[in-house]
């Protein structure tokens, strides 16, 4: 199975948007015998079909600027996502831009037994080389990557009884399976990926536990730049001031509650009576929710003393990845 690797592609597809000023000299080929007539340089058309590289697609195999049977599984959190919304991507490991011919897989989800299939329908990218360009090779360029979504229901997880996800290309066939831990606020993931020497891939087996959990609506992210993952402190008045603005912190309505490795300095609070919920519309927005003193080392005329700092704390929307 052939392919062109991504950083070639990218290397590819960059030259196919130049323009002929992009060839600043021209390639000379000088004579051996050193006659009169051969020390005469002999200039080389760039753009002769011999210099141009084959971007065609295998059309036996499907693959073309990337293979399109490679896919990595992760869990996203979708804006405005429900409290019973599990929302799996799957999705190529690349990306690249240029005029191309793009095709998302599709998938299809099969019960069986405590299992449920994800069984996909391999996509397709490749390089545009059935469009007729003129003049600099114009075309629009697209981002172009192997991707599809699927949303599944914490609830209807739970009454199918269903333990694993198995997912399933067509070329690999299974290639990822998750075990799952539902609970009522959260679900635990055992990840495990396959690994693909046999298809002489470099990709050994990978595992890997994480736990998501089901955000109330309304649940939003306090954070303030002076208050790091380690200033318990901080992270203390935080909460206390988000109390004094009708905001309950996270832990207290889910016990056990922790945030991600890379979260640990956020706050997470749930506005129960939605008096904030018009400033949070979209995933971008943000406000000053008030402020807080912390406490500050300082240099002074009699040494080294501690001093109150005020620091603002600001309100979002938790992030695809939070």
């Amino acid at each position: 199975m052939k392919y062109i690797p991504l950083f070639l592609a990218c290397l590819i597809l960059g030259s196919l948007t130049l323009g002929p000023n992009a060839f600043a000299q021209p390639e000379f080929d000088f004579g051996q015998n050193g006659s009169e007539e051969e020390d005469k340089p002999k200039v080389v058309n760039p753009y002769d079909d011999k210099y141009k590289p084959d971007l065609k697609a295998d059309v036996e195999t499907g693959t073309g600027v990337l293979p399109n049977y490679l896919y990595f599984v992760g869990l996203l959190r979708k804006p405005k996502a429900g409290p019973d919304d599990l929302n799996f991507a799957i999705f190529a490991p690349g990306s690249v831009m240029g005029c191309l011919d793009v095709e998302n897989p599709s998938i299809k989800p099969l019960k069986a037994g405590t299992n449920l299939r994800l069984e996909i329908t391999d996509g397709y990218i490749d390089v545009d080389s059935s469009t007729i360009r003129y003049f600099h090779y114009e075309c629009s360029p697209i981002s172009g990557s192997s991707q599809i979504h699927i949303t599944l229901s914490k609830q209807s997880l739970m009454d199918d009884n269903i333990k694993k996800l198995v997912i399933v290309s067509e070329q690999l066939g299974p290639f990822n399976d998750m075990e799952l831990d539902i609970k009522d606020h959260s679900i635990t993931v055992v990840s495990k990926t396959k690994g693909l020497d046999r298809f002489g891939i470099k990709r050994p087996a990978m595992s890997d536990t994480f736990t998501y959990w089901f955000y109330p609506e309304n649940t939003y992210i306090l954070h303030a730049s002076a208050v790091g993952k380690d200033d318990i402190e901080g992270q203390n008045l935080i909460k206390q001031m988000a109390r004094t603005k009708n905001l309950t912190p996270l832990e207290e309505l889910f016990p056990g509650f922790e945030p991600g490795r890379s979260n640990a300095n956020n706050i997470y609070v749930v506005d129960e009576k939605g008096l904030y919920k018009d400033k949070l519309e979209h995933l971008t927005d943000t406000f000053q929710l008030g402020t807080i003193k912390t406490a500050e080392e300082f240099y002074g005329p009699q040494g080294l003393y501690t001093r109150a700092k005020p620091a603002s704390v600001y309100a979002r929307l938790p992030g695809l990845y939070e």
